[in-house]
C-alpha cells in the first residue's frame, strides 16, 4: 500500500469526512501542510486554503503568505488569509507567543466555518502528524494534564475551532518527507523551528533526541501507548463521569460537593480533578483544593472564572462574576461569608437591653 492509499484508508477508517464535504485546510506553507494539499487534491476532495500571517518573522512571514497564495492558485482552490497582531495579543492577554498564535488561529477558523448560519465549511483540516502527537504526549506528561493529555491528539475532535480533523496522524515526519521529495513538491522552511526557545521546539530538538539515545524506539513506543491510552481513556471517562454525577449537585450556575460523601468515594482526588476542570481549575491547584476539605468555613480558592468555597459540610463552586446578584443565606453558627465581590466576617455580641421594633 502506497502513501496515498494509506492516507485515504485512514480517512475512511476514522470517518473524518465525506467526498461531498467542503474542507478548510490550515496551510502554513511548511512541508506537512503542502503534502496535505497534494494528497487531498489527488483524492478529489473539495477544499479551500486558509493561511495565518502572525507577522512574527518580518520578510519571511510575507513570503510565506505569497507562497501559500500561489499554492492555492496551483490547485485552483479558494484562498483566505488573515494578518494578526500576535505580539499585541500576548501583551493584552499575558500569554506566550505559542498560545497567542493558537488562540488567534482557531478563533478565526471558527468564524470561517460558522459563517452563513449552517457554516461555509464542514471541517478544519490540519497537517498534524505522528511525530507532533509524540511531542504533545511527552509535553502533556510533564505538564500534568492527566490521562486525557496522555492519549494525545485525536484524528477528529470538536474544540475551539469547531470540528478539527487530522488525516496525517498516521504518518511519521520521515514518511511525509519521502513523499514530498519523491513527488518533487516545494515547501517553505521556518527557521524558527530550529530554535529551542519555544517549548515544543525544545522537546523536538533537545528532549526527544536525548531520550532516543537511551531508548532508540521511544517515538514508536509512545505511539503504541497513545493507541492503548485512547481505549483506556474511554473507560476512565465513563467511570469518572458517573462518579461526578453521583457526587456533584448542580443548581443553575452553582454546584455543591458534599465533603463527607466525597471523602468516602474511592479515587476522590481524581474525581475532584476531573470534576473541577470545567470550572477552570487545573492540576497544580489540587493540593490546595484538598486543604479546603480540612479548612474552616469561608475559606476559598479561585480559578480564572470560579470560586471554590468551603461552606460548612460542602465545597461550593460559584462563578466569580454574575450578571445578577443572588440571595445569600447565612446559616446559624457561620462566622465568615464570601460573596462574588466581598468577604464578610461575622461576630456575635451580647447586648444588655432589648431592642424594640423601632430600633431597627
Amino acid at each position: 500500500m502506497n502513501f496515498q492509499q494509506e492516507f485515504i484508508g485512514y480517512i475512511n477508517e476514522h470517518q473524518l469526512f465525506q467526498k461531498n464535504d467542503r474542507l478548510l485546510l490550515a496551510v502554513s506553507g511548511g512541508i506537512d501542510s503542502v503534502v496535505l494539499c497534494e494528497l487531498l487534491k489527488r483524492a478529489g476532495y473539495d477544499f479551500a486554503i486558509a493561511h495565518c500571517n502572525f507577522q512574527l518573522r518580518e520578510k519571511d512571514s510575507e513570503e510565506d503568505e505569497c507562497f501559500v497564495k500561489s499554492l492555492a492558485s496551483k490547485y485552483q482552490v479558494e484562498f483566505f488569509s488573515k494578518r494578526f497582531d500576535t505580539r499585541g495579543y500576548t501583551d493584552i492577554h499575558k500569554v506566550n507567543i505559542q498560545i497567542a498564535a493558537r488562540d488567534l488561529r482557531y478563533t478565526w477558523f471558527n468564524e470561517m466555518i460558522t459563517k452563513g448560519g449552517s457554516g461555509l465549511f464542514r471541517n478544519i483540516v490540519t497537517g498534524h502528524h505522528a511525530n507532533d502527537n509524540v511531542e504533545t504526549v511527552v509535553m502533556n506528561f510533564f505538564k500534568g494534564t492527566g490521562i486525557k493529555g496522555l492519549k494525545g491528539m485525536s484524528p477528529k475532535e470538536s474544540g475551539i475551532g469547531g470540528k478539527v480533523v487530522r488525516p496525517l496522524l498516521f504518518a511519521t515526519k520521515e514518511m511525509i518527507l519521502n513523499f514530498a521529495v519523491k513527488e518533487g513538491l516545494e515547501w517553505r522552511e521556518d527557521e524558527s523551528n530550529k530554535s529551542s526557545d519555544y517549548t515544543r521546539n525544545y522537546f523536538r530538538n533537545e528532549m526527544l533526541p536525548a531520550l532516543q539515545k537511551l531508548y532508540p524506539q521511544v517515538e514508536n513506543n509512545v505511539l503504541k501507548n497513545i493507541d492503548r491510552l485512547s481505549d483506556v481513556y474511554g473507560i476512565y471517562e465513563e467511570a469518572v463521569l458517573k462518579k461526578i454525577d453521583q457526587i456533584f449537585q448542580f443548581n443553575k450556575s452553582e454546584a455543591r460537593i458534599p465533603i463527607l460523601k466525597l471523602l468516602k468515594t474511592k479515587g476522590y482526588q481524581t474525581v475532584l480533578f476531573e470534576g473541577l476542570k470545567p470550572f477552570g481549575f487545573h492540576s497544580q491547584q489540587i493540593p490546595e483544593v484538598l486543604k479546603l476539605l480540612q479548612a474552616e468555613s469561608g475559606s476559598y480558592l479561585a480559578s480564572d472564572t470560579h470560586r471554590l468555597i468551603r461552606h460548612r459540610r460542602f465545597l461550593i463552586i460559584t462563578p466569580i462574576k454574575t450578571e445578577k446578584s443572588e440571595m445569600i443565606v447565612i446559616e446559624e453558627g457561620t462566622n465568615r461569608v464570601v460573596g462574588n465581590d466581598f468577604s464578610l466576617q461575622l461576630k456575635t455580641t451580647a447586648v444588655s437591653k432589648n431592642l424594640d421594633e423601632g430600633n431597627w
